[in-house]
């Protein structure tokens, strides 16, 4: 059996598995062509059971978040595994994945089976929160981006959820209301927010997060109470809430009160998270995140009522352009969000061989964001698929010009077959190979710091 360690391939039996060391690769036993990255605590040993945490990226890149995690599994003794094969898409596929990487993790290592968890970015939070809903499998989920499928929490929660948004997140508004629905209901729910955008969350908030979940663990009554534990959680989340300011300090206030509750005397959180919840800084702060949201969510409306309406072109083009003006938070939220719904959506079409509404939808997202190559690359794949050389050749030139120059990917990409014997083909990639040869630099550094959307 044919394992990756680190980055080097290398062939390891289940005994051998090391750890304290992140593992790239661990090809299922029972299906070879399902994998995930893995952290084993340094500490792992089989003659006790261990907590899990399973984790599900929207572009199957199990190392992310099992990166992300390995110091907080380090820490608190958690195995973490990441999916390399769930990503945004089918949900068949997904449930394969998700089967595969329980069933032989459960094979290989003890795990707890009062303990384990899901992690999530994004869609991957979707399949999370999804698979803690339809089972009792799950203690706990760690929702970064999003929230449930519906995006709407349900009136029901059986597991322990910590959600997690970077203040700049197109789904921010999702999150926020996340956290009023968790308010009303009995199951433990916090929702965090952090200096970030559409991403997965630091490696500090993960620390947190887990923290939190073992918290939770002893008030369920799913891991024996450890004093030390308990001690050092409430002064993380004493000193958090002191050191943010309104609206998170409240909430991070009532979290302590909420999650402390039976372990410690919380008398003086409850009566602190009062006092900051009537304080005239919580009103204001309260006012302007929810007329920041309110403008974001119009903002979208108004965007997507244009680009459904056949007479809306003009003016379509026209918002985009002043939109792209603007430099608010809510504006380049709003922008961001609409960036990655109309490149699904012209994907799903490019599937489903619509060309038209495919190409319609990614020349919106072009709009959008002008000076990344992305859309302007998949323009000239949909146009190539079209069979319309000439706006294939105009999109793939523009994709050069910020900064596209995998010419080994293009010359294998089978969506532009019907342009690579062109003639401008070949001069646009001679063309970026002369500029590779004597200026490296700028060109990879754009493509670098391009990335598609999750």
């Amino acid at each position: 059996m044919k394992w990756i360690f680190c980055v080097l391939p290398t062939i390891l039996l289940a005994q051998e598995l090391p750890s304290g060391q992140l593992i790239e690769e661990v090809t299922t036993k029972a299906v070879p062509d399902q994998g995930y990255s893995l952290y084993l605590p340094s500490k792992y040993n089989s003659n006790q059971t261990w907590p899990v945490l399973y984790c599900f990226d929207p572009g199957a890149r199990g190392r992310i978040p099992v990166e992300r995690f390995r110091k907080a599994a380090e820490q608190f003794g958690f195995i973490v595994a990441g999916s390399n094969n769930s990503r945004n898409g089918s949900w068949q596929n997904t449930k394969a994945a998700m089967e595969a990487m329980w069933n032989d993790t459960h094979e290989r290592f003890q795990i707890d089976p009062k303990r384990a968890y899901a992690a999530g970015f994004s869609g991957g939070a979707r399949v999370a929160c999804a698979w803690g809903q339809n089972g009792k499998f799950l203690a706990g989920v760690i929702a970064c981006g999003a929230g449930f499928p519906q995006a709407q929490a349900p009136k029901s929660i059986p597991f322990a959820i910590f959600g997690a948004v970077g203040i700049d997140d197109f789904n921010y508004p999702e999150m926020i209301q996340m956290r009023a629905d968790l308010a009303s209901l009995p199951s433990p729910g916090r929702v965090e927010v952090f200096a970030g955008g559409h991403e997965w969350l630091p490696e500090s908030l993960a620390v947190e997060a887990v923290e939190w979940l073992e918290i939770e663990a002893m008030r369920a009554g799913l891991r024996p109470k450890d004093d030390a534990t308990i001690t050092s959680a409430l002064a993380h989340m004493t000193a958090k809430a002191d050191s943010l300011e309104q609206p998170e300090s409240y909430y991070e206030l009532k979290y302590l009160a909420e999650t402390f509750r039976g372990l410690r005397d919380v008398s003086a959180y409850d009566r602190k998270a009062s006092a900051a919840k009537q304080a005239k800084e919580f009103v204001r702060a309260e006012s302007k995140q929810s007329s920041e949201v309110d403008r974001q969510r119009q903002l979208v409306s108004d965007m997507f009522n244009l680009a459904n309406a056949a007479e809306g072109q003009d003016r379509l083009r026209q918002t985009i352009f002043d939109l792209r003006k603007q430099d608010d938070r809510p504006t380049r939220r709003a922008i961001r969000g609409m960036v990655v719904a109309f490149y699904e959506s012209s994907r799903e079409k490019r599937e489903q061989k619509d060309y038209v509404e495919a190409a319609r939808q990614m020349e919106i997202v072009a709009q959008l964001q002008p000076d990344r190559w992305n859309a302007h690359y998949e323009l000239a794949a949909i146009y190539a698929l079209k069979g319309d050389n000439r706006r294939a050749i105009g999109s793939l030139r523009n994709a050069v010009k910020f900064g596209f120059s995998d010419w080994a990917e293009a010359d294998k990409d089978p969506d532009l077959g019907s342009i690579r014997g062109d003639a401008e083909y070949q001069k646009l990639r001679l063309g970026v190979r002369k500029s590779r040869s004597t200026d490296n630099a700028p060109a990879q550094a754009k493509a670098a710091q391009a990335s598609m959307p999750d």
